[in-house]
């Protein structure tokens, strides 16, 4: 239902490694899938009528939200990373005097990185931290509260990491540096809640339609790009007792449009090649693709989310002088889950 809020699921975190040719170490991020016995029990119906979303979750309504991700990285057929995580978190709705909050907190947060227990890069700076969405009628987050904690405790790293580092003391950057990044944040919180809640409030669908659209996001060595998604309403499911929908995500590259990106972009290297007078060869991007699937159980009467599943398989294909064409998959897999009380 609500974000990760470590925020941190890479992209194509191989591609500089590929392209200058050695190997380096990337933040840890994630898993361990639930076992399905384990997942609220699911009962398919028949497609019935059309169904309008509305966000009205039961005044204090509370639920634990379990994400558990694993990310296993490829150079070939040899394994070069694989890395589990697994967040709770304790998502509360209550009614507001305009709408809702939505108020979440850590409750703890685990991570294996090829095998090996490993401290989450994130569990001291969320340690404590509480945010509120304040959500209007229609759905809308209009503000989020709760990251003078967070900020806290970013300015309490970088003071022990100058201390340690014997620098001198510079609090106006410490404090602009911070206070962009959690505006930051914020910004993405806020698109990341309007594109899961928002956006289907108030509209109506039935089973078998299926929304198109398509959003720039940036990716490594060919610039921005355009993520294309297809948004499905599958079938209807009964989950303890809820009349839900099951809806499918499917997103994916153009293949086209990856190829003019990488033209547009290999010229520009050579160009800057040219002008520096480098006349060595260097690695170059043949190919990228991406494709993500995903699955979420909700409920339109409310908007409860009550599973979700999401696979993420990320592929670039590198050329490297004297050595060929060098393939990197990424493959990310998230199961989430949802204890209702």
């Amino acid at each position: 239902m609500i974000m990760n809020t470590a925020g941190k699921w890479p992209v194509l975190s191989l591609l500089m490694v590929l392209a200058v040719g050695a190997f380096a170490e990337t933040p840890p991020h994630a898993l361990t899938v639930r076992p399905q016995s384990q997942a609220p029990p699911v009962k398919v119906v028949p497609a019935a009528q059309a169904f309008t979303f509305h966000l009205n979750p039961p005044d204090g309504v509370s639920t634990v939200q379990t994400d558990k991700t694993n990310i296993v990285e490829h150079l070939g057929d040899e394994k070069k990373r694989e890395e589990t995580d697994e967040t709770k978190m304790r998502v509360t709705f209550k009614k507001a005097a305009k709408g809702f909050t939505a108020t979440m907190s850590t409750i703890s947060s685990s991570m294996t990185e090829m095998g090996k227990k490993v401290t989450p890069p994130e569990a001291a700076l969320m340690k404590d931290v509480v945010l509120t969405y304040h959500l209007d009628p229609a759905g809308e987050c209009k503000t989020i509260t709760g990251f003078e904690t967070l900020r806290k405790n970013m300015l309490q790293r970088i003071e022990y990491q100058r201390v340690a580092q014997h620098k001198p003391q510079q609090p106006k950057l410490a404090n602009a540096y911070i206070d962009q990044m959690i505006a930051g944040m914020i910004k993405q919180r806020t698109g990341e809640w309007h594109d899961e809640f928002t956006r289907f409030c108030g509209k109506t669908a039935k089973i078998g339609d299926s929304w198109h659209d398509s959003a720039p996001s940036r990716l490594p060595f060919v610039g921005t790009i355009a993520l294309h998604r297809t948004i499905t309403f599958a079938e209807r499911a009964i989950v303890n007792g809820h009349n839900c929908v099951r809806v499918k995500y499917l997103t994916t590259t153009d293949p086209k449009e990856i190829q003019a990106a990488i033209k547009t972009e290999l010229a520009r290297e050579k160009k800057i090649a040219a002008a520096q007078h480098i006349k060595d060869e260097y690695a170059t991007v043949k190919d990228i693709t991406v494709r993500q699937e995903r699955v979420r159980v909700i409920d339109p009467a409310t908007m409860l989310v009550y599973s979700e599943s999401y696979a993420d398989t990320q592929t670039i294909v590198v050329h490297r002088p004297k050595e060929g064409n060098v393939t990197a998959v990424t493959n990310e897999k998230r199961e989430t889950t949802y204890e209702y009380k």
